[in-house]
């Protein structure tokens, strides 16, 4: 379906809903129906609780700075990146890391 390749692929991207919606080619209302039809949420907190579990894969997994894992999971700032992630994760993705690190020494 292309609405899931669409949502998949603004995973990694910083787009709004109406490029979103666009490219499904529907309008932001009918993108959003069907969207919450199809995945029971808003396509908003969709976006946001995957863009968070892959930074939290990222940081665990790879050797990336926080400033490109921010990058690469949409976010335009580190400092916005490392606030929701606090948010959403209750811990920083420097402490995390630093974590993460020490649980496989």
């Amino acid at each position: 379906m292309r609405m899931d390749r669409e949502v998949l692929a603004a995973i990694s991207e910083h787009v709004n809903l109406n490029d979103l919606a666009a490219r499904c080619c529907v309008s932001l209302s009918t993108f959003k129906r069907h969207f919450r039809t199809r995945y029971s949420m808003s396509p908003h907190r969709w976006l946001h609780a995957q863009r968070m579990r892959l930074a939290y894969r990222l940081i665990v997994d790879t050797e990336l700075s926080i400033s490109d894992i921010s990058s690469r999971c949409g976010y335009t700032t580190p400092t916005h990146f490392t606030t929701l992630f606090r948010t959403f994760h209750g811990i920083t993705p420097g402490q995390l890391r630093r974590q993460h690190r020490k649980a496989l020494r």
